[in-house]
């Protein structure tokens, strides 16, 4: 009988630990679920930051949930050579993504006012000496066909430009030339 009773001691501890080990793994589900229900009850608001062609470009903040339509109009809204084409104005903003609104190619925007008032001179399209075609690079001042294609032969043979002041190695292309176009180009 004793045996018995050694064998009816173990199985009521066993017993006893597995509805222990239960209770404490459920209870732990249990405080999991709701720290993150907590916690995402309290995320009332998210930040992104908002760049490119916007009125008020900076750190934003807008409601959880929110798409990217609203946080560019609480970045006071769209540039005129902005190109929303590019951006998914539906999609849903998340806290620390970066939204970014390029410009439209080959936009010449001195003068542009924004609907606030200001002139945007940031925004001026630069052309990027290092992607440019031939038409684009035309368009500069002092640069014809002829020099348009001698800046893309000098990019095909050496490789992209480094600094924009390495245009000045191209054939025909000096310093008064390059003083004249320095401030509408890029790399």
């Amino acid at each position: 009988m004793s045996e018995s009773k050694g064998k009816l001691w173990f199985l009521c501890v066993l017993a006893i630990l597995v509805i222990s080990l239960s209770t404490f793994n459920y209870w732990q589900k249990s405080s999991q679920e709701e720290a993150v229900e907590m916690t995402e009850a309290n995320v009332s608001q998210v930040v992104v930051y908002v760049s490119g062609a916007v009125n008020s470009p900076g750190v934003i903040e807008v409601p959880a949930g929110a798409r990217t339509l609203e946080a560019i109009n609480r970045a006071g809204g769209l540039l005129p050579i902005a190109d929303s084409t590019k951006i998914n104005m539906a999609q849903l903003v998340k806290d620390g993504m970066q939204i970014h609104v390029p410009a439209r190619p080959n936009n010449t925007t001195a003068g542009v006012v924004s609907s606030a008032g200001a002139t945007s001179a940031a925004f001026e399209a630069k052309v990027n000496i290092n992607t440019a075609s031939a038409q684009e690079l035309d368009k500069l001042p002092g640069i014809g066909p002829a020099i348009a294609e001698k800046i893309i032969q000098y990019r095909e043979t050496h490789g992209n430009f480094v600094d924009i002041i390495d245009l000045k190695k191209v054939p025909g292309i000096g310093e008064s030339k390059f003083n004249k176009l320095k401030d509408q180009i890029t790399i």
